[in-house]
């Protein structure tokens, strides 16, 4: 008898590595090997070769480690500036490469996290964000896609969560000089207030 065969995975290999990236970042998740090979669609070999190359990825680019803990579960280790940049560059990649996979597992697993911990929705709120990234747009002169704004709500949604865990980056003085030269740095800081005004609300 022949052995059956598993049909090939209908995703390319850079949406199988987007995918296990976002997966890592999701939070209230524990993945191992089976949990990427399931997600896409394809058997351990495959997905061992994916999680390989995916780490070989971000520390060329990011200067992050993908490790593995006793139960065979994969995490990324760095700094919290180059998780956080990393994500940035992956969230936005996979707006285009797999935006399904957003939709059905990064947001609803973003969101719950950010009820299970008890923030107020009113930080978290689409509305209220959107028209924050509105208020940015109108501070840069910038014109935002739809689906940019849905990537910085979303992007802002993981920050507030790390900041409610005291989880902060942190900038060297050659960082922090080049970061407050910018107007971004402007905006980020009415973002902050924004937020504190919202914390002081009854």
């Amino acid at each position: 008898m022949m052995p059956t065969l598993a049909p090939p995975s209908v995703l390319s290999a850079p949406q199988r590595r987007c995918q296990i990236l976002l997966t890592l970042f999701q939070p209230g998740l524990t993945a191992t090997t089976a949990t990427f090979s399931e997600l896409n669609g394809v058997d351990d070999d495959i997905a061992s070769l994916d999680i390989s190359e995916t780490g070989r990825e971000i520390l060329r680019y990011h200067q992050l480690t993908l490790t593995t803990g006793y139960d065979g579960s994969y995490r990324v280790e760095g700094t919290v500036l180059n998780q956080r940049l990393c994500l940035f560059h992956w969230l936005r990649r996979g707006f285009r490469l797999c935006p399904s996979f957003i939709t059905s597992h990064f947001t609803p697993a973003l969101k719950s996290e950010l009820k299970r911990r008890g923030i107020a929705r009113n930080f978290y709120d689409d509305t209220n964000l959107q028209a924050l990234v509105n208020l940015c747009s109108r501070r840069l002169q910038k014109r935002f896609e739809t689906r940019d704004i849905h990537f910085l709500c979303l992007y802002l949604q993981y920050c507030l969560l790390q900041h409610h865990a005291g989880i902060t980056p942190q900038f060297n003085p050659l960082q922090r000089r080049w970061a407050e030269s910018c107007l971004e740095f402007q905006v980020a800081q009415e973002i902050g207030r924004h937020w504190q005004r919202r914390a002081l609300q009854p």
